[in-house]
């Protein structure tokens, strides 16, 4: 990855908001390799960062452009389900999750989103 003035500036606000060196340094790599290589598992790998810094505006913004582009992702489905759960938009929520659990029942992915499937 080439060390651009942006790069170092997003490594800098990251690790101003609390992001380890090893979480910054993989968020850019995994930022990144979505814009050379814009894979379901890469938006997957970038939304999961996006949820550790807890600001599910910032998450939801991200996983609406995700969603569009792989909408039969289980895990992009969970990602903004839970992301829309915590911003209290319940219905919208349930609707992910329903759809994530319908493309992956695993007693894992539906014990992670029984709250919202209430």
């Amino acid at each position: 990855m080439k060390n651009t003035p942006e790069t170092v500036t997003e490594a800098l606000d990251l690790y101003e908001q609390g992001f380890s060196l090893e979480e910054t340094s993989e968020h850019l790599w995994k930022h990144h390799a979505i814009k050379i290589s814009p894979t379901a598992t890469a938006y997957e790998n970038l939304a999961q960062i996006y949820l550790l810094t807890q600001k599910p505006n910032d998450t939801l913004e991200f996983l609406k452009e995700a969603i569009v582009a792989f909408p039969n992702s289980p895990n992009l489905n969970k990602f903004i389900a839970l992301s829309l759960f915590a911003v209290n938009a319940t219905e919208e929520a349930k609707m992910y999750a329903q759809k994530s659990v319908m493309l992956n029942s695993s007693t894992e992915n539906i014990n992670l989103l029984q709250q919202i499937l209430k």
